[in-house]
This record gives C-alpha cells, sequence and structure tokens, in this order.
C-alpha cells in the first residue's frame, strides 16, 4: 500500500494507516454496519427476544408499526392477512413540484410502435425557454424512484 498522491505525508512518506472503525458516509460505512448487525443477528439466542437483545446492543427505541418508511405508506388489513404499499402522496407531491397535477393521465403499457417525432416537442420560443427550466433529470429520478419502490408498470408507460 502507498499513501495517496496528494495526501503523502512529507514526514513519513513509508507509513500508511490503516482505518480501525468505519466512518459514516464512507463507501465501506453500510458493509460494516451489515457485518456488525449480522454478527449480533447471530449470536440471538432466540428470534423471540430481538427487540430487547438488540436494544442491549445498538441505542434504539421501539416507535411501534411502521406507517410510512422512505415515503412509502405501508397499509395492512389484518382480517384479509395482507400487507401493502402506496406511494399515492409521494406522486402527487413530485406532479405538484413539475407542476404536473392537472396533466392528462396517458395510458399504461404504451402503445406498441409509438413514434415521437420533433413536432412533438416545444416549438415556439416560449416553449422552449420554459422547457430549459424543467428539472428533466430530477423529474426522471423521481419517477425512477416510484418505478423502482410500488409501481413497476411504470417503467413500460
Amino acid at each position: 500500500m502507498v499513501q495517496p498522491e496528494g495526501f503523502v505525508d512529507l514526514k513519513y512518506p513509508w507509513k500508511v494507516h490503516k482505518l480501525q472503525r468505519s466512518i459514516y458516509g464512507l463507501k465501506q460505512a453500510s458493509r460494516s454496519w451489515n457485518k456488525k448487525i449480522d454478527e449480533e443477528r447471530k449470536s440471538i439466542p432466540m428470534l423471540r427476544s430481538v427487540k430487547t437483545y438488540l436494544g442491549k446492543c445498538f441505542v434504539m427505541k421501539d416507535l411501534g408499526e411502521a406507517a410510512y418508511i422512505l415515503r412509502i405508506k405501508i397499509y395492512r388489513d389484518r382480517s384479509k392477512r395482507l400487507i401493502g404499499l402506496c406511494q399515492s402522496a409521494y406522486i402527487e407531491k413530485i406532479l405538484k413540484r413539475y407542476s404536473m397535477e392537472n396533466s392528462k393521465r396517458g395510458s399504461i403499457p404504451m402503445q406498441k410502435k409509438l413514434k415521437f417525432s420533433k413536432s412533438q416537442g416545444a416549438s415556439t420560443p416560449a416553449e422552449m425557454k420554459r422547457m430549459q427550466n424543467v428539472p428533466y433529470a430530477s423529474a426522471v429520478g423521481s419517477i425512477m424512484y416510484v418505478m423502482r419502490c410500488t409501481r413497476p408498470d411504470v417503467a413500460f408507460a
């Protein structure tokens, strides 16, 4: 191993420091966390006391049943033994953010052999200027988040 270029310690150029513990934000931080929690999980004698045991190993508190996680609503129907995920509130929020709350809904899945042309895009200078202010990458990322979490059908829209 060598010291990274630009970070060479002139006093000790032959020494390299080894990171002894995980630091939040580094690439290996999530791996370290996963290894630590997996080690603790494997040493639990009975799964019945998971919360109690993990409460002794980590600082945590019981917040009850989860209602939302990562902007995804969790709904349950215990009588029918159903559990589901819904992102309608997040979808409404991103539609509002990109001024599309009154937009026409499209059919899903997309029509076969659909042809796109330049004439379908912005044609007037005012439309072109308005489109330059649309954060396209952010909008696509928001749609992809919904697609990956709860709406795989959107991938074909």
